[in-house]
C-alpha cells in the first residue's frame, strides 16, 4: 500500500468510528434515563406494595426489578463497546502520526536496552526514535517483551525466518483483525507484577472455608428468604421483611466489599 492510500484509509476510519461513538452515545444516556425510571418506579410500587398489602405490587415491582438488571447490564456492555471504538479510534490517529515519523508517543522499550548485548546498544534498537519504537504495537507487557526478544535474538534457521514472513503477510490485509485484537489488549491495564497477584489468588483459599461461620449464614439466608417469599403470597404484607433480609445481608457482606474489589480490579 501506498502512504497516500495508507493515509486515507486510516482518516477514513477515524471519522467512522467517531460518528459510531457519538451514536453510543446517545444510546448509552437512553440507557441510563430508562435505568433511573425503572428504579424509582421499582421502589415506588414497593412502597405501594407494603402500604396496601397488594400482592400485585410486589409482582410488578419484581418483573420491574428484572428490567433494571437488564438494563444495568446492558449499559456496563455498551459503555464496553464504546471505549473499544475509542481504542481503535485511537490506534488510526497512531498511524495517522507514524505515517509521518511522528511515533515518538508510543513506548520506546529502552528499559530493554542492554549495554553487553552484541547490537542492541549500538544500533539504536531500543530508545527514542529506535527501530522497537517504530515498530512497537504491542498492547501487553508480554508482547512488549516478545517484540524485544525479536530483535535482540538471532532466528535459528531459515525456516523461522519464512515463517514469520509467512505470518507477517496473512496479517498485512485484516486491518479489522489488527486492530481489534490491539484494541482489546489496551483495554487491560496491566501492572508488572499482576501476574504475582494472580498466582496469589488463586492459591488463596476462600472466604467461605477460612470463615466457616459465612456458610451457615449464607444457607441460613437463603432459606428464610425462600420462606418470606412463600409467605408473601398468602400474605403480601410478609414481602416487607425482604426489606429487613436486605439490609442484614448488606450489614454483613459490606466488610468484604473491598477486599472483593481489590482482586477485581486486578
Amino acid at each position: 500500500m501506498s502512504k497516500e492510500h495508507l493515509h486515507t484509509t486510516y482518516s477514513q476510519r477515524i471519522e467512522q468510528f467517531q460518528e459510531v461513538i457519538r451514536e453510543r452515545t446517545r444510546l448509552i444516556n437512553y440507557i441510563s434515563l430508562a435505568r433511573f425510571s425503572a428504579l424509582i418506579a421499582l421502589i415506588w410500587l414497593l412502597v405501594l406494595g407494603i402500604r396496601d398489602h397488594a400482592i400485585v405490587f410486589y409482582i410488578l415491582s419484581f418483573l420491574l426489578a428484572i428490567v433494571f438488571l437488564f438494563l444495568v447490564s446492558l449499559h456496563s456492555k455498551q459503555k464496553e463497546r464504546r471505549e473499544l471504538l475509542r481504542q481503535l479510534k485511537t490506534l488510526n490517529e497512531t498511524e495517522l502520526s507514524c505515517l509521518d515519523h511522528s511515533f515518538q508517543t508510543l513506548p520506546d522499550g529502552n528499559h530493554h536496552a542492554d549495554p553487553s548485548h552484541p547490537w542492541s546498544h549500538d544500533l539504536d534498537i531500543f530508545g527514542t526514535g529506535s527501530m522497537f519504537q517504530y515498530l512497537n504495537r504491542t498492547a501487553t507487557l508480554k508482547g512488549d517483551l516478545l517484540l524485544a526478544q525479536l530483535l535482540t535474538t538471532e532466528p535459528e534457521d531459515i525456516e523461522t525466518i519464512e515463517l514469520r514472513q509467512g505470518i507477517i503477510g496473512d496479517l498485512r490485509d485484516q486491518i479489522d483483525f489488527r486492530q481489534n485484537f490491539t484494541a482489546r489488549g489496551h483495554l487491560v491495564k496491566e501492572k508488572a507484577d499482576d501476574l504475582e497477584d494472580i498466582s496469589h489468588w488463586l492459591s488463596a483459599s476462600s472466604y467461605i472455608r477460612k470463615s466457616r461461620w459465612l456458610f451457615y449464614v449464607a444457607m441460613g439466608v437463603s432459606g428464610l428468604t425462600l420462606s418470606i417469599v412463600m409467605a408473601g403470597f398468602f400474605n403480601p404484607s410478609n414481602f416487607s421483611y425482604l426489606l429487613y433480609l436486605f439490609v442484614f445481608n448488606f450489614t454483613i457482606l459490606s466488610p468484604f466489599f473491598l477486599r472483593t474489589n481489590q482482586y477485581q480490579s486486578i
